[in-house]
């Protein structure tokens, strides 16, 4: 009777035994990344294009803003922290600061635009 266990004791040891000390694998939800990545159809090299940036982007904002997000944004996030690691804030303000590079001349057009407004 001790010998049966129910499927998250067998997922749990499953992880434990693919994932020992020095073992280079993550484990993912029912299966290896090489696994998963194949399904998705994306490559390591992909992956890693991805990801690099927004783990090594440094945030030194101190303002803080509320924004709002659907629930779909709110759910992915929610899923790169806890796959990734990576905070949500820091996806939103990598991505906004990735947007707004690559329109160099938007201040310049806001700056003239608020010039030329009569107040």
């Amino acid at each position: 009777m001790s010998k049966i266990k129910s499927l998250a004791d067998q997922l749990r040891d499953r992880i434990r035994g693919d994932n020992e000390i020095g073992s280079s694998e993550i484990p993912v939800a029912f299966g290896k990344p090489a696994t998963v990545l194949s399904r998705i159809g994306v490559s390591g090299e992909q992956l890693k294009a991805f990801f690099d940036p927004i783990e090594e982007y440094e945030m030194d904002g101190t303002e803080k803003i509320l924004i709002r997000l659907d629930k779909k944004t709110i759910n992915l996030l929610r899923q790169m922290k806890l796959a990734k690691n990576i905070d949500m804030t820091k996806v939103i303000v990598f991505s906004l600061s990735h947007f707004l590079s690559q329109y160099p001349w938007l201040g310049e057009y806001i700056k003239q635009t608020l010039n030329n407004t009569e107040i």
